[in-house]
This record gives C-alpha cells, sequence and structure tokens, in this order.
C-alpha cells in the first residue's frame, strides 16, 4: 500500500489503521495527510471550524500502535466539548467558550487510537438543515459550492467527503447526521436512543431526541464505531458483513406531511428499490399506520423548544444569537402553553404504532429529505422566519420520526442528481434495528460502490446519474 500523504488521505479508517499496522506508513503520516487535504479544500468548502494539528502530531508520536485505529484522524463537531478547543454549538453568543473536558464517548474513540485534529463547521445550535451560520460562515457542499452541505453536522460531511479525514463525529436530533450524509455523498447513520455512550452533559430533550456517530466513507468503519461506543445495554458487538437473510422492505415515499418527493429523489429511492430487489429481497408498498401530519406539528414544537432553551442559556449574549433561532425560540413561547405536553404525551402512543410497521417488514425505504439538495441561503438563519420554518419542515419531513420514537435509520449513498449532486436514500428499522440496517448497507455497498476519493476525482462509473 503506498505511503504517498494523498494516497493515505483517500483511504478509509480501516485502510489507514492497517498501513499502520503493517509498518507502510507512521501514525504521524496519517496525520500530515489530513492535514495537506484540509489546506487544500478548507478554502474552498469551510468545512473546519478549529484546528488541533500541532496536539494531533504530537499524540501520533507516542501513540501504542497496537490500538486497533492508531493514528487515525477524526474531527469533532463544534457543539462537542473538548479540552483546549472552541466548543460554541456555532454561535457568536458562545464565541468565547473552550472546552475543559473530554466526554465519555470521546474518550472511547481516543482510547481505540483516534486522533482528534480539530472541529467541524455547524450552525448554531444545530437548529437547522443546511451549514451557513453567521459564526463561521457556509460550509459549502464540494462536489459544487454553490450548494448546501445539508445540516446539523454539515462540515462533519465535508471533511469525510473530501478526505480531510476518514471519521467526522456528528450528531443527529432530527436528520443531523442523515440530510448531510444525503447531501455530501457519505455514510450516515443515526443510533437507537439509549445505543452511544455519554458525550453531553445530561439534558431531557437532547437525551430523548439526539444520537451521535461519525459520519464515514465506508460501511465497515461505521460498524466499527459503533462497537466501540456502544454503551452496556444489549451491545451489538462488531457487524462484520451481510446477512444471508433476505428482507421484506416497505417502500414508503410520502413524507410526514403525506407530500410526495421531487423526481430526482424518487427517482434515487426507487433505483434503490430495483436493486434491493435485484438482490433478492422483497420490496412492498408501505405506509405508516398513524397520521403524519400531527407527528411532524409534535416535533416543531419540541423543536422550538430546544431553541428556547438555547437562547436562555446565551441570555447575557442574546444580542449575538441569529434570527432564526431567536425568532424560533418566541414561536415556542407564543404556542399553545399545552403544546409541549401534549407532543410528549403522544410519543408513547407513536412509539407503539411506529413498532406495528415491524410486524409486517423488516427495514422501511424513503428518501432522507423531500426535495434535492438547495442552494446555499435556501435555508439562511437570516431568511424571513414564516418563509423559512415552512421551508425547513418541508424540507425535512422524513428524518424527525426516528429521533422522537428513538428509532434507528441510515442514510447511504444512491447516486447522483441530474446537476451532479450526491443523493442519499434512508433505510429505517425497528429499536434495536442497527445489526440489520448495517448488514444491508454492507450489501448495498458491495452491490453499488459509493465514490471514497475527494469530490474532485473522476465518479465512480459504478454510480449511476439519476
Amino acid at each position: 500500500m503506498p505511503t504517498d500523504l494523498d494516497v493515505l488521505a483517500d483511504l478509509d479508517a480501516h485502510a489507514q489503521a492497517a498501513s499502520v499496522a503493517t509498518g507502510q506508513c507512521s501514525p504521524e503520516e496519517l496525520i500530515l495527510a489530513a492535514l495537506a487535504r484540509v489546506e487544500r479544500w478548507n478554502p474552498r468548502v469551510n468545512a473546519i471550524s478549529e484546528r488541533d494539528f500541532e496536539r494531533a502530531l504530537a499524540r501520533a508520536r507516542g501513540i501504542d500502535r497496537k490500538l486497533p485505529f492508531a493514528g487515525v484522524p477524526i474531527v469533532l463537531k463544534d457543539s462537542t466539548e473538548y479540552p483546549g478547543l472552541g466548543w460554541r454549538g456555532g454561535s457568536r453568543a458562545f464565541a468565547q467558550r473552550r472546552g475543559q473536558r473530554r466526554p465519555e464517548l470521546v474518550k472511547r474513540l481516543e482510547d481505540a487510537g483516534l486522533i482528534v485534529i480539530g472541529k467541524s463547521n455547524m450552525p448554531e445550535g444545530g437548529l437547522l438543515p443546511s451549514t451557513e451560520g453567521l459564526l463561521l460562515g457556509a460550509a459549502r457542499n464540494p462536489w459544487n459550492p454553490a450548494f448546501s452541505s445539508g445540516g446539523s453536522s454539515g462540515g462533519a460531511a465535508i471533511a469525510v467527503s473530501c478526505g480531510m479525514a476518514p471519521l467526522a463525529q456528528a450528531s443527529d436530533g432530527g436528520g443531523s447526521i442523515r440530510i448531510p450524509a444525503s447531501c455530501c455523498g457519505v455514510f450516515g447513520l443515526k443510533l437507537s436512543r439509549g445505543r452511544q455512550a455519554p458525550i453531553r452533559d445530561s439534558h431531557w430533550l437532547e437525551d430523548l431526541l439526539v444520537a451521535d456517530l461519525p459520519l464515514t466513507r465506508s460501511v465497515r468503519d461505521a460498524a466499527a464505531m459503533v462497537a466501540i461506543i456502544e454503551d452496556d445495554c444489549a451491545p451489538l458487538g462488531r457487524i462484520k458483513g451481510p446477512s444471508l437473510k433476505r428482507l421484506v422492505i416497505g417502500l414508503n415515499l410520502r413524507n410526514l406531511r403525506g407530500a410526495e418527493p421531487d423526481d430526482p429523489v424518487r427517482t434515487a429511492v426507487e433505483r434503490m428499490a430495483a436493486l434491493c430487489r435485484d438482490l433478492g429481497h422483497e420490496v412492498r408498498e408501505s405506509t405508516w399506520p398513524f397520521q403524519g401530519a400531527p407527528v411532524l406539528d409534535h416535533f416543531v414544537i419540541i423543536w422550538s423548544r430546544i431553541a428556547h432553551e438555547f437562547a436562555a442559556a446565551a441570555a447575557a449574549s442574546a444580542g449575538e444569537l441569529e434570527p432564526w433561532t431567536l425568532q424560533l425560540a418566541e414561536h415556542y413561547r407564543r404556542s399553545d402553553p399545552a403544546a409541549l405536553a401534549l407532543a410528549l404525551d403522544a410519543l408513547g402512543r407513536l412509539q407503539t404504532s411506529y413498532r406495528r410497521t415491524f410486524d409486517s417488514v423488516d427495514v422501511v425505504l424513503s428518501p432522507v429529505v423531500r426535495t434535492a439538495t438547495p442552494l446555499l441561503g435556501a435555508h439562511a438563519p437570516t431568511r424571513q422566519f414564516d418563509e423559512l420554518l415552512r421551508a425547513v419542515f418541508d424540507y425535512v419531513s422524513y428524518t424527525p420520526l426516528h429521533n422522537l420514537v428513538g428509532a434507528p435509520a441510515m442514510s447511504i449513498p444512491a447516486g447522483f442528481d441530474p446537476r451532479g449532486l450526491p443523493t442519499g436514500v434512508m433505510f429505517a428499522a425497528k429499536y434495536g434495528g442497527e445489526a440489520t440496517l448495517l448488514e444491508l448497507a454492507y450489501e448495498i455497498e458491495a452491490a453499488q460502490p459509493w465514490p471514497t476519493a475527494q469530490p474532485s476525482l473522476p465518479i465512480s462509473r459504478s454510480m449511476d446519474v439519476l
């Protein structure tokens, strides 16, 4: 395996680790490869919000090369606390805040040999599905910088897509892993509630909605990260490949408001359904056994409560908060006082109904988002509030369901739209069903490989243009 820095940067985490284990490169070379890729790409795409390469190189020099991922670089999201680095949550209100502690989830990643090289760009508070905040600036899609990279883990998805690191920690409270994975052409898995080790201080809404896992370029890397960070409750262990079991896959094109996706999204999902049939799986039409519109309304109330609490935490610097954050918080304050209680009360019934779906199917295939990747500005925090509210929850109208019920779901690359932008599709499973998703992902990855090189290189011919 060559040790050229550019070649190293194009490898997934397993292959990078193997290069160190076999002596074909050093841990320091992996960090230098990441640095070279950041220097090449970041001026164009603005994915990395803060660098930590001096400390990363020092750690690489002293790392135990017997660790499974010795020297492999990883990027943390700007919302994740880490000693000595900014901990801003993408917000001007917290621009001076620095991390002091190392969360348990990050500790487990580092104990496996991974080396933090910096932080990734995100929108303020993680509250938008596009990464174009006023503190850190727009994170641009590496396949076409005029377009969104998704959010809120947009910088993380760009970093992985461009080979700045093979792994980038991401978080998902309503689609924030799956949406940028779809926009940037990488693999993103949202875990079941309670699956992961802790990463943030206990907070009732974040514990309810948010799951964390690194975005990856390969399924095997994601499976390894699950094994590293999963909590002690019913552990999966390492899922190492596809299953021989043939699945019943429910195909559901409609979003929670009953709307159909636009044509490029529909095409991606239908082509994935055809591939699954070719692989021997049964694909049948499916619908959720509940009314979806109230579910999305409940999510909007819960989401606006998160904005309200974010604004309260920034009270001393409230003038620095972005218009979207302030107005979403105000939307919560103007809502029916009983709305939040009603939303939370509905979750138990929703979980029961969601489980019933999987009495007849093994997984559900759907879009990740309703429309193709938008231009930057479509979801900018400065846009007029009522228009932005409608636009955001039209676009983000498939993914919040899995956060509300605590179920796993993944975005898997599914080709390119007519503009040359990646498009992902989503598979969802019942609570605790990550093994089924990963086994299916391994099979799809083998049958239809997605690009694993930086976007400036030629697209793999095995990936069709939609």
